[in-house]
């Protein structure tokens, strides 16, 4: 399963984790920071699949 999210979302993974990187950096020139928030989406009507938990164990 993780190759198949690195293969399939890896493009879009990265444009995410770049984005957020840079806001971040430019949010902390300004402000200080304690901690960091973490958000995930999974699809509600897909369920026991475990899909949620994996995310939850990975946190």
């Amino acid at each position: 399963m993780e190759w198949v999210m690195q293969w399939g979302y890896a493009d879009m993974s990265d444009q995410y984790s770049n984005a957020n990187t840079t806001m971040l950096a430019k949010y902390k020139k300004d402000h200080a920071v304690d901690g960091e928030l973490n958000f995930f989406l999974v699809n509600g009507e897909i369920v026991g699949k475990g899909v949620g938990s994996k995310l939850l164990s990975e946190a």
